[in-house]
């Protein structure tokens, strides 16, 4: 077993180190993590390498002060760098106190790594931790991208991690620990504490399921893990294609799914559960489900909430919008610039020689419209205040015909003139032309200054 362990390590880094540069090592002090930091040490005879170590101290426990001081003296003895963060109880007043202290951990981890520049950030996950991951992973619906997350080599908030012990099992880990009698670690009881999930899961849960199944499950979700990230590889690598053809405006994001050929509609809530991810933005399976089914069709038009976004599905296209501020009164406009609350507006005028087609919908999604006019006097209205239901009907019939989406067509304002309607700003068209023969005519930009 000696040899298993330290060859695993030994030709872990073989094929990843380069002749320079630290390694950072999060260290416990626990089993796990003392078996990587003696492996990576005996490897320090093969390989001209720099040892950092990380330690957190979340004071659950009395005796963790100390401890802490202990794993300071073991690396001065080791000759080993040793960064340390201590936590107290106010770190923990609101939440999940295992979250917590996972992300406070990442956030140190993160500090050390920007200060030392490592080669990476090593972690002793073993085959027992991977197999809890995707159990607990699996129960809270994680679905199958997540299965395979534990990966032995990764990339966390900018940082490489490595994971070399990942096929190595927690009892053949002890079990070489103590042939090299190297007993002197700490014993966490927290890991079996029943008031913490993973306490639960190691006390109660994966001893049930051996129970009952009648063997050992371990091997089989790391199996799962494994044949799950041989499947969602490649997956990834082909949403990550699909997901380049979204377009990114000031308003948000939208993806036309008719420029994604090769994408099964039978993948379409796998991907859109990457795709939404990505953006942030996070909703249940049913939801998911019923956005692909509305994409699927060509005259459904759906919206769905999504904490400050808004997701809207029409034409085989997804919209990821934010809030839009809405004109809400009409205002006279005069040369020069202006603001109508959130939006601004510029008004110049200009040689005819310069003129240049009115903005579409694609324009005003991307947070600005413009159109060239004769010279003349000009209300901005907003869309409720066109009187008579004929202008409102030409206008929808004439937007639903150029492809405008549904959502967008009462949100921009209008031209009029005289209380007469000549342009709206997402179709592409002018109702009414410039003269030909004029040399002056009047450029009208409107834009939505967002930082």
């Amino acid at each position: 077993m000696k040899d298993l362990l330290f060859q695993k390590v030994r030709d872990f880094l073989q094929q990843r180190l380069i002749s320079t540069g630290p390694v950072l090592v999060g260290f416990s002090g626990g089993p796990d993590s003392l078996a990587l930091v003696l492996a990576l040490i005996e490897c320090k005879r093969l390989f001209p390498l720099e040892i950092h170590l990380a330690h957190v101290d979340h004071g659950w426990r009395a005796e963790s002060g100390k401890e802490a001081e202990g794993l300071k003296i073991l690396a001065e003895n080791f000759g080993l760098p040793f960064h340390l963060k201590t936590l107290s109880e106010k770190d923990f007043a609101v939440g999940n106190k295992e979250n917590i202290a996972r992300n406070l951990r990442h956030s140190f981890f993160q500090e050390i790594y920007e200060e030392i520049k490592p080669q990476a950030l090593l972690l002793a996950h073993q085959m027992d931790d991977l197999a809890e991951t995707v159990l607990k992973r699996i129960f809270e619906g994680g679905g199958i991208f997540s299965w395979g997350s534990m990966q032995p080599v990764s990339k966390f908030c900018e940082m490489s991690v490595w994971r070399p012990l990942l096929t190595i099992s927690k009892k053949n880990l002890l079990e070489w620990l103590h042939e090299r009698g190297a007993t002197y670690y700490i014993v966490d009881s927290t890991n079996l504490d029943s008031a913490y999930l993973r306490g639960r899961m190691r006390k109660e849960i994966f001893p049930y399921l051996e129970e009952l199944f009648g063997k050992n499950i371990v091997s089989s979700l790391c199996a799962l893990s494994e044949e799950a990230e041989s499947v969602t590889a490649p997956l990834l690598a082909d949403f990550s294609e699909y997901a380049s053809h979204s377009k990114r405006g000031l308003l948000g994001v939208y993806l036309d799914f008719r420029d994604l050929e090769g994408l099964p509609k039978l993948q379409y809530p796998l991907f859109l559960k990457f795709f939404l991810a990505r953006e942030g933005v996070s909703l249940s399976r049913a939801v998911v489900r019923s956005i692909a089914s509305a994409l699927e069709k060509e005259d459904l038009s759906q919206s769905y909430l999504a904490g400050n976004q808004t997701v809207h599905v029409e034409r085989h296209r997804l919209f990821l919008m934010k809030d839009l501020p809405v004109l809400s009164s009409s205002i006279s406009l005069k040369e020069g610039r202006g603001n109508i609350g959130e939006w601004n507006y510029e008004l110049t005028l200009i040689d005819s020689s310069k003129s240049r087609k009115p903005s579409t919908w694609i324009d005003a999604f991307d947070g600005h419209i413009y159109v060239d006019l004769p010279e003349g006097e000009y209300v901005l209205a907003p869309y409720l205040s066109l009187k008579g239901s004929p202008v409102k009907d030409f206008l929808l019939k004439k937007m639903s015909s150029s492809g405008v989406p549904t959502f967008l067509r009462s949100l921009f304002p209008f031209v009029l003139h005289n209380d007469e309607l000549i342009h709206e700003f997402l179709t592409g068209e002018n109702r009414k032309k410039c003269p030909t023969n004029i040399s002056k005519r009047l450029s009208l930009r409107i834009f939505l200054d967002r930082k």
